[in-house]
């Protein structure tokens, strides 16, 4: 907040140089003189859907500078032609400006102005606005809250989790599901010497071997592809794919759109670690 006062009781100069950097200028003069108990004469009527006074409707304001507003800066309440209150952005912020201190005790606690001045309700009126723009700033961002528990795996325990799953086809899934873009999981595959190639779509894979071999293909692409489900892509055969010998530390990334298709080494059990990036978050299951 900005409050000034009128010229002749206020220094400007210095105090315009911050209130410039808003787009906003004190101006140096001396607006609704009042001569004695003339009340009437410092009256300031608010305009129907004010954006800060919405149950206030006549004010008292007397001896205020008006302001000259340049940029972002807007006037929410005019006078007799003159701008007396403005507010501008300021990064994530909002700053108000009036040429005056305004809300003295005086003139709210319904003691020495006449009962139609509604002072009172316009400091609550100001207080409310205030508020909400400092909530606003407080809602602008915020760090996201984590949508499952974190996972720590030692080294043994992987071990003893991919030996859990020896004497089939396995797959462990460690996390992911509903409302993530990340499934990791830990497969064992007991005998695999005939697979399905495959193309997703709109998930990436990355593969970290930790048991056994396999021959790995790579790239090409499917022979004849049917779309087993949506953005899924299956057939037997890559055709002009590379194919590589994987083994244990080993570590593979296959972006979406590229072909692969994995077998096991012959007389080789294989397991691995799989990690699945979607371009969307999963959707709950459907009922």
């Amino acid at each position: 907040m900005l409050l000034s006062n009128d010229f002749g009781d206020a220094e400007f100069d210095h105090f315009n140089n911050l209130a410039r950097e808003f787009g906003i200028e004190f101006n140096k003069d001396n607006k609704n003189l009042v001569q004695n108990n003339q009340f009437e004469q410092g009256k300031v009527i608010v305009s129907a859907n004010n954006e800060i006074f919405k149950t206030a409707n006549k004010l008292y304001l007397k001896e205020i500078s008006s302001l000259k507003l340049s940029g972002d800066a807007k006037s929410v309440l005019d006078w007799n032609g003159d701008s007396i209150m403005a507010v501008s952005k300021y990064g994530k912020g909002t700053v108000y400006a009036l040429g005056d201190p305004w809300l003295y005790n005086e003139y709210v606690d319904g003691r020495k102005l006449p009962a139609d001045f509604q002072n009172f309700q316009a400091a609550n009126d100001l207080a409310v606005w205030l508020l909400k723009q400092a909530n606003a700033v407080s809602q602008i961002r915020q760090p996201s809250e984590p949508i499952r528990a974190f996972i720590v795996k030692t080294n043994q325990s992987v071990d003893d989790l991919e030996k859990s799953l020896y004497g089939e086809n396995k797959v462990e899934d460690l996390i992911g599901g509903e409302g993530m873009q990340l499934r990791v999981a830990v497969q064992h595959d007991e005998k695999k010497d005939s697979a399905t190639a495959e193309v997703h779509d709109a998930s990436d894979d990355v593969f970290y071997v930790l048991e056994g071999s396999a021959e790995l293909t790579l790239g090409g692409k499917l022979e004849n592809p049917r779309e087993a489900t949506p953005g899924e892509w299956k057939n037997e055969k890559i055709i002009g794919g590379k194919t590589f010998t994987i083994k244990k530390s080993d570590l593979i990334v296959v972006p979406r759109g590229t072909p692969h298709q994995r077998v096991n080494s012959k007389g080789n059990t294989f397991s691995l670690i799989l990690i699945k990036v979607f371009a969307e978050p999963l959707p709950a299951p459907k009922k």
